[in-house]
């Protein structure tokens, strides 16, 4: 599954981003969160496992930056 979000956080190992579609926040687990700044756009892909936890968690296959602000 993918969804484009906006960042709110970088943390240690996780990004902290707000879903573009459902305005919620997500808490996305990936190694590379060394490029983002919050502010910019990214794209995540993941697997369909997700944590049922507020917020909800997801482990990303894939991240890319879509624009930065």
């Amino acid at each position: 599954m993918t969804f484009c979000a906006t960042v709110l956080a970088v943390l240690n190992g996780a990004l902290l981003v707000c879903d573009d579609c459902t305005h919620r926040q997500v808490l996305v687990h990936t190694q590379g969160t060394r490029c983002f700044r919050p502010g910019d756009r990214a794209r995540i892909r993941f697997s369909d496992a997700s944590a049922r936890s507020l917020p909800p968690q997801v482990t990303a296959v894939e991240i890319c930056r879509i624009c930065r602000r």
